[in-house]
């Protein structure tokens, strides 16, 4: 793989990963606040219920999206995916070690709206997981820690006057 296509599959890979990140975020923030029963129901991994639990993953995850954007190299958005990769694969170990038997309410009640059943949706999230992983560990491989970022990769700087 030549510089220039690797240097846009790393590109595009930290930007799904963002999109990723915002869109289950909001998705978390806005099923924690409906008044389904899961909601209420304590998580089989950490001492609260789901819609307090919901509500920290997803704030969580929008300022992750935000670090991401605004970090200065690309080997550190790396490093930051993969942070939330071992966090969501440890939970998910957690869970099976709990013997818990309910797929992932990784996205709340917002399963219930689609016409995709809750078990799908669990493997889609820990497709997205592994995606999560797997990108971010062969990017930090074809990276140098020391990369610059590009004009078109990096956040603009406002000029001083």
């Amino acid at each position: 793989m030549d510089m220039l296509r690797a240097r846009r599959f790393q590109i595009a890979f930290v930007r799904s990963a963002q999109c990723v990140l915002l869109i289950t975020g909001f998705a978390k923030m806005y099923s924690s606040f409906g008044t389904e029963d899961i909601l209420h129901v304590h998580d089989p991994v950490f001492p609260m219920t789901n819609a307090t639990l919901m509500r920290a993953t997803g704030l969580a995850e929008i300022l992750g999206a935000f670090l991401i954007f605004f970090l200065p190299t690309l080997w550190l958005r790396y490093l930051v995916i993969l942070w939330y990769s071992f966090g969501f694969l440890s939970y998910r170990i957690a869970a099976w070690l709990a013997d818990s038997e309910k797929p992932c309410p990784c996205l709340g009640t917002l399963t219930d709206k689609w016409p995709i059943s809750p078990k799908s949706v669990d493997l889609l999230l820990a497709g997205i997981l592994l995606y999560f992983l797997l990108g971010s560990l062969t990017c930090l491989l074809l990276s140098p820690k020391s990369d610059d970022p590009s004009i078109a990769d990096a956040p603009r700087k406002a000029k001083p006057c």
